[in-house]
C-alpha cells in the first residue's frame, strides 16, 4: 500500500521510503482501541435511554461517519487517526448492545449459540479483511486503501438499518411498561401463541428479574472489585482476554501481517 505510506507518512531519504514514527503509528493504531472502550462505556446508558435497536443504530451510525472521515482522507494522518477514534466508539458501543439485545431477545435455548456467532463472526470479519487487503495492497492509488476501509462502510449502513425492521427487546419494552408488545415479540420469536404457557414463564421471569433490580440497593461501578467474589471474576475475565492476545497462534497472525505490511510499503513494490 504504498500510496497509503506516501500520504501519511514522512519521507525518509536514508532509506528511500516512507516510513511511521512511533508517535504517529501509535497514535493511528492506538486510537481505534481508545474509541472502542469509551464506547463500551457509554453503550449501556446509550441503551437503556434510546432502546436496544436504537443503540445498535446509532452505533452502527458511529462506524459509518469514522469510515467517511478516514476515506476522505488526503495526507493528514491526524484525520485519519480521528476517524479511527470515531469508528472505534461505535464498534466498542456495538460490543455492548448486540450482545444484550441477542441474550434479550432469543429463545433461551438458542441464546448461547446465537450470543458465540457474534465472536464467531468478528474472526470472519477479520479474515475477510485480510482478503480484501490482501487483494488491493498492489493497486497504484488510494483505492489500495479506500477500498477497504469503504466497505466497512457497506456492513455499517446494513447493520444500522436493518436492526430497525426487527422487533425491540422484550426486556426493554416491558421495563417501558408495553407488555403487551414483550409478549407479542417473544411469540413472534419464539414462533408460539401469545398466551402460551412458555410465553407467560418469560413474562413472569422479566417481571421477577425487575422487580429484583428495583428493590435492590444502588450500585457503583467500583463494586466489579469490592463486590462478593468479584474481584475473583474481574480478574478471570482480564486474565482470559490477556491470554487471547499474547496467544501463540495471534501472534503469529499479526507477525505476518506487519511482515506482509512492510513488504507493500517498499518503494519497489508495484
Amino acid at each position: 500500500m504504498q500510496d497509503y505510506a506516501q500520504r501519511f507518512g514522512e519521507y525518509n531519504s536514508a532509506t528511500g521510503t516512507y516510513d511511521f514514527s512511533a508517535a504517529r503509528q501509535g497514535a493511528i493504531v492506538g486510537l481505534l482501541p481508545a474509541g472502542c472502550l469509551f464506547g463500551s462505556l457509554i453503550a449501556g446508558h446509550i441503551a437503556d435511554s434510546l432502546g436496544r435497536r436504537m443503540a445498535i443504530s446509532v452505533s452502527a451510525l458511529f462506524c459509518c461517519v469514522g469510515n467517511i472521515i478516514e476515506i476522505s482522507s488526503q495526507t493528514s494522518w491526524a484525520q485519519f487517526a480521528i476517524g479511527r477514534f470515531v469508528t472505534g466508539i461505535g464498534i466498542g458501543s456495538l460490543s455492548v448492545a448486540v450482545p444484550m439485545y441477542q441474550s434479550e431477545s432469543s429463545p433461551a435455548i438458542l441464546r448461547g449459540v446465537l450470543i458465540s456467532t457474534y465472536q464467531l463472526f468478528i474472526t470472519f470479519g477479520i479474515w475477510t479483511a485480510e482478503m480484501i487487503n490482501f487483494g488491493t495492497h498492489n493497486m497504484s492509488n488510494s483505492s489500495s486503501w479506500r477500498i477497504p476501509n469503504g466497505l466497512s462502510f457497506l456492513w455499517s449502513l446494513s447493520l444500522g438499518a436493518g436492526i430497525l425492521v426487527l422487533p425491540e427487546s422484550p426486556r426493554y419494552a416491558y421495563r417501558k411498561g408495553r407488555e403487551e408488545e414483550a409478549r407479542s415479540t417473544i411469540a413472534r420469536l419464539a414462533g408460539l401463541d401469545p398466551n402460551s404457557l412458555a410465553v407467560n414463564q418469560q413474562i413472569d421471569e422479566i417481571r421477577a428479574k425487575l422487580d429484583e433490580e428495583r428493590a435492590g440497593e444502588s450500585t457503583s461501578w467500583y463494586e466489579i472489585f469490592t463486590g462478593p467474589r468479584m474481584l475473583y471474576r474481574t480478574l478471570l475475565g482480564i486474565t482470559l482476554m490477556v491470554s487471547f492476545f499474547l496467544s501463540f497462534f495471534l501472534y503469529l497472525a499479526w507477525a505476518f501481517v506487519a511482515d506482509s505490511l512492510t513488504l507493500w510499503t517498499r518503494p519497489d513494490n508495484n
